[in-house]
């Protein structure tokens, strides 16, 4: 992490100065063969030492988030169909899967019907999706205290 950086941004993935595009940390380590070069070792060991923590640790937390970026990513939530309007949606906030379908029975229900019955379904799916990111959230506090286990902490 960058000297001065946000205690918000703990297990987010190492980025170069200047660089602060949203991406996961699978594109950086973890991501091929596991191997870090020197340099990212370095910043691994630095951001490690700013959370009080070993480097097996904070290595840890960014396997743990990773896994869990990965699992909101492929989550798929949808609404009932009820109205004639699907959305389908990952768990990821903002979202990078987005489907909208309106059947014909959506369409029957004309331009301001269809519009209140896409307003609830996003409502709809951004609740369980939210539900799903806590839930995934806990899971991931679960795999990191057995993995401290293993690890004998």
């Amino acid at each position: 992490l960058l000297a001065g950086a946000s205690s918000s941004l703990a297990f987010a993935p190492l980025q170069q100065a200047g660089s602060m595009q949203k991406t996961f940390t699978r594109q950086y380590m973890f991501g091929g063969s596991g191997e870090t070069s020197p340099e990212e070792e370095k910043q691994i060991e630095a951001a490690a030492k700013m959370f009080n923590m070993n480097v097996d640790e904070y290595k840890l937390g960014i396997r743990a988030r990773t896994k869990m970026d990965t699992e909101l990513l492929e989550a798929r939530v949808t609404n009932s169909d009820d109205k004639g309007v699907v959305v389908e949606r990952d768990a990821l906030l903002p979202s990078q899967h987005l489907v909208i379908t309106i059947s014909d029975e959506g369409k029957a229900l004309g331009k301001e019907g269809v519009e209140k019955e896409v307003v609830a379904a996003l409502k709809s799916t951004a609740d369980s999706a939210r539900d799903l990111r806590n839930q995934k959230q806990q899971e991931m506090m679960v795999f990191i205290k057995e993995e401290m286990t293993k690890m004998g902490k």
